[in-house]
């Protein structure tokens, strides 16, 4: 197979996007290479400097937040994948039940729809499987969705139009942005300035979870200078993220941090206060963690559990006598951060194969 494709069971999702080609990006296939989903619309996204016709647009669309997914018949079931999961693991297959009724869906096309945050499913667009188009979508043709995607005639004049681009923002009702239709043509994206914010938290599809929220969590981490150990253990320290320490591929070296006892093998990590204190304050270094969960509530799970085996492993290394308890939970956090992903998980966490494993 191509090497773009990622196998999964016995078909292949292609992660790549073409340039100037729509259903491509997410497309799924067979090992026979036979097409079995097309890929996701990618919408052109505008700034101040794109020049739009403003007598082509058509309609227009409040932009939806969420997940965008497609619906499609294979092997005698009704699938839902995302752009870069055939088998999505965050999507609760419990809605598809209770939103579509799927007698009334038609096995010859792919249905393509956004679930928001709050587990609505809204139908965006519907063509034939096998030779998709691009056209203004007609939702009115569908009665198996319970919710379809607001298209409205497009009224906006051009200077206003103009307005809206210079400043990345749109009419209030409308948070996220505006898509325009134009027929036979690629969506076009106007985003908020609040939209802007969001989309640069957002993951990257060929990142995982974990190496994600490592590299957030490194750049809003405090520097805290580290203290030799009188056993210093240095070893090879690969960046999380290429680049990050000055280059793709450079090695530094790190000392290992003190290892503090707080009362022998199996002793419980020492406490912020006595009995009925107030537990501490959320530190300000997990704020952009907690922000990303906000915007992407489909991966708080995952973060929920590495911020408690992060802090596990930070309170294990405790001195419980130290008068500065807070720089040495950040050096030990600080440290942990510092190896290779693969080291840092085996540190957090049991092997995959015992239970209560976050891999």
């Amino acid at each position: 197979m191509a090497e773009t494709y990622t196998n999964e069971g016995f078909l292949y999702i292609n992660n790549v996007p073409v340039q100037q080609e729509q259903f491509i990006k997410g497309r799924i296939i067979d090992s026979d290479n036979t097409l079995v989903c097309p890929g996701e619309i990618i919408p052109q996204l505008v700034d101040e400097y794109t020049e739009i016709i403003h007598e082509e647009i058509q309609y227009y669309s409040p932009i939806i937040k969420g997940t965008r997914v497609r619906i499609y018949y294979y092997n005698s079931y009704w699938h839902i994948s995302t752009v870069n999961k055939i088998y999505p693991s965050t999507i609760k297959q419990d809605l598809f039940i209770e939103q579509i009724n799927s007698d009334d869906l038609d096995i010859d096309n792919v249905y393509y729809a956004v679930i928001t945050d709050e587990d609505i499913i809204i139908l965006t667009y519907i063509t034939e499987k096998n030779a998709p188009v691009l056209a203004i979508p007609d939702l009115d043709i569908d009665h198996a969705f319970k919710h379809h995607m607001a298209i409205k005639p497009f009224d906006i004049t051009q200077e206003k139009l103009q307005e809206m681009i210079k400043k990345l923002h749109t009419h209030q009702q409308n948070r996220y942005g505006i898509t325009l239709f134009i027929q036979n043509k690629t969506p076009i994206e106007l985003w908020s300035k609040e939209y802007h914010v969001i989309k640069s938290m957002e993951k990257p599809d060929h990142v995982s979870i974990y190496k994600y929220y490592f590299q957030v969590l490194g750049g809003a981490l405090p520097s805290v200078a580290l203290a030799p150990h009188p056993r210093t253990l240095t070893r090879d320290i690969r960046t999380v993220v290429d680049g990050a320490y000055g280059g793709e591929g450079q090695v530094q070296q790190m000392a290992e941090p003190p290892v503090l006892s707080h009362g022998g093998e199996g002793a419980e990590p020492p406490a912020y206060g006595g009995e009925g204190a107030e537990p501490p304050a959320e530190p300000p270094y997990m704020y952009d963690i907690n922000q990303f969960i906000t915007y992407y509530p489909e991966h708080k799970k995952n973060c929920d559990r590495i911020t408690q085996k992060i802090e596990e492993f930070a309170l294990q290394r405790m001195n419980a006598s130290s008068d500065d308890i807070e720089k040495q939970k950040l050096l030990n956090i600080q440290y942990l951060l510092s190896l290779d992903i693969e080291n840092s998980l085996s540190l957090i966490s049991p092997m995959p194969s015992r239970r209560n494993s976050i891999i």
